[in-house]
């Protein structure tokens, strides 16, 4: 099996997250800028990636995401932390891979937006929006069929860490689940999706650490969560296997170590390539490849630095 990743890198920008969408069997990149408020659009063909231009959103972006129908791109703006403002913006994503705002702003969320995320049935937008230092709200927009969004519910008084990005799991056969963790704090947060309700579970970890949902598997029976071990520096992927409530029980395959003294933090979901069985884990500025048994859901490392990705974000095309 080649396990080389072939990539490329684009400058220009300040950037902060990557989300791809393919239309018409074209693949399109999407890049939020948080110094210059706007997104940044490229055509991506192999490792070529071509500027389409840019559109304006609002101030300081923080997060961003493609719907399942790949026609849509939501994006939510911090407004650089401060309280008071803070907004999720909507875009069509027309056939040639440029975006056309549905309307401005999509949903006003008067407090700055951390972290949006669809669930897998394309139905709801879910976001954290800070209320103030940190405590937080989850709030669940219905996701209209032209793209515009209608508020539907959320859970306040959350506290802890904010959630930097919610990982949608792929099965809905027990319920609509969604996990994410805390890019301030040794937090971790399992939420289940009800009717447009919402209820969100706060998991207390201990250790000099911060956590995040890398990769959740095809099936939807494994969640592999990023542990950031602030003291050593070091990086590994842990194994949880995701029961029919949501709730999160310790995986047989337990832990494997991808760095011991990266010097940097996960702060993106993996790719996966199905051909392969590949998971491409990106951290600390490298990029790692692994080998998934979809028999027992474990993970073997190949290559813990096969690619570099600056400041950690990458956006993965198989």
């Amino acid at each position: 099996m080649d396990t080389t990743i072939s990539s490329n890198s684009i400058s220009g920008g300040d950037f902060k997250e990557f989300a791809t969408a393919t239309v018409s069997g074209s693949t399109y990149l999407y890049v939020a800028n948080m110094g210059s408020n706007s997104i940044s659009e490229f055509k991506v063909s192999g490792t070529s990636v071509t500027s389409l231009g840019t559109i304006s959103t609002g101030s300081y972006p923080q997060c961003l995401t493609v719907d399942k129908s790949d026609r849509f791109l939501f994006v939510g703006d911090s407004n650089d932390g401060t309280l008071g403002s803070g907004d999720i913006y909507s875009y069509t994503i027309n056939s040639d891979g440029t975006l056309t705002s549905t309307g401005t702003p999509a949903y006003n969320a008067s407090n700055p937006v951390y972290g949006i995320s669809e669930d897998e049935t394309g139905s709801y937008l879910v976001a954290a929006v800070v209320t103030s230092g940190s405590s937080w709200s989850t709030v669940v927009l219905t996701v209209n069929a032209n793209g515009t969004l209608t508020y539907s519910n959320e859970q306040t008084g959350l506290s802890g860490g904010i959630p930097f990005y919610w990982a949608a799991d792929p099965s809905t056969t027990h319920g609509d689940f969604l996990y994410s963790g805390a890019w301030n704090g040794s937090y971790f947060y399992s939420a289940v999706l009800s009717g447009g309700s919402v209820t969100v579970t706060t998991t207390t970890l201990s250790g000099n650490h911060l956590y995040y949902p890398a990769w959740i598997d095809p099936t939807g029976t494994w969640l592999f969560m990023a542990d950031n071990n602030e003291t050593s520096l070091s990086e590994s992927l842990t194994q949880y296997t995701i029961g029919s409530s949501g709730a999160l029980s310790a995986g047989a395959g337990g832990s494997i170590v991808v760095n011991s003294s990266s010097g940097g933090y996960t702060n993106a979901l993996s790719g996966y390539d199905s051909n392969y069985g590949l998971v491409v884990f990106p951290y600390g500025g490298d990029v790692a490849t692994l080998s998934f048994n979809s028999l027992n859901g474990t993970l073997s490392l190949i290559n813990s630095n096969v690619a570099t990705a600056p400041g950690g974000y990458m956006a993965f095309v198989p």
